[in-house]
């Protein structure tokens, strides 16, 4: 009667001893310990190509705006309201004149985004759930329209400020350096700093020309100081630029 399991002629079966498992596993470890920070940086420069490409399609709707509006771009709320109303379905939401960079969108999003509200182009790749508009949650844009666009040159200067009365829309041939001037911002790591790390390396920016870029902290000009006078207290990044249209947001 022959026996199963190991032959005959072999001493000892062959297999994995308790030492050879955890050295294996060990390796395993220490390889994945090695892969997941190019891993990460691979993944990570996939949603910053993805948000550049995000930029560059807002400046892209926006020109396109300005071109079928007599060159002048989004200015939805009337300034001498004390406030507005965007409406989308059964979502119903009151909006001081200057929050019109934050909910842009749904002034845009039925002619040049088909309709889609919550289209993901609105939202920052990586922000963390919230952050802007989805179907369940009608909010911001992820992106925001800077609001140098929303108010004439000189109010955008605490010297030449003066009041409501400066408040209009501008015009596309106002704009005096289109390659250094921001139409739209990532905006949503400067709210969400703590979830955000990666704010002080850079926002990605949509420049009036049609390009993006990830511009730094130290490549920006100095801002407009106040904010704009009625819905941000604190200044933003390409949102409060330093004499408006006629200024520049990076160096």
């Amino acid at each position: 009667m022959r026996r199963t399991g190991c032959p005959a002629r072999v001493l000892r079966c062959t297999g994995f001893t308790l030492l050879e498992l955890l050295l294996t596993v060990s390796l395993i470890v220490l390889l994945i310990g090695l892969l997941l920070p190019s891993l990460n940086r691979v993944r990570q420069a996939g949603l910053d190509a993805k948000s550049l490409a995000n930029v560059r399609t807002h400046v892209l709707s926006m020109t396109m705006y300005a071109s079928d509006s007599n060159g002048s771009y989004l200015d939805f709320i009337s300034p001498s309201a004390d406030y507005g109303v965007i409406r989308w379905g059964q979502y119903v939401q009151k909006i001081v004149y200057f929050q019109q960079p934050n909910y842009w969108h749904f002034a845009m999003a039925k002619k040049y985004y088909g309709g889609q509200i919550a289209s993901n182009t609105f939202c920052v790749p990586g922000s963390p759930p919230g952050a802007c508009t989805t179907p369940d949650h009608l909010g911001m844009a992820g992106y925001w329209y800077s609001a140098s666009f929303l108010a004439v040159p000189e109010y955008w200067n605490r010297r030449t400020r003066e009041g409501r009365f400066q408040w209009r829309g501008m015009r596309a041939d106002q704009v005096l350096f289109p390659s250094a001037k921001g139409l739209f911002i990532g905006g949503w790591p400067m709210l969400y700093a703590d979830a955000a790390p990666d704010w002080r390396i850079g926002s990605d920016v949509g420049f009036v020309d049609g390009h993006s870029d990830r511009v730094t902290p130290s490549e920006l000009l100095p801002l407009e100081s106040g904010g704009d006078g009625q819905y941000y207290e604190m200044s933003i990044p390409v949102l409060h630029t330093k004499d408006g249209v006629r200024g520049r947001d990076v160096r």
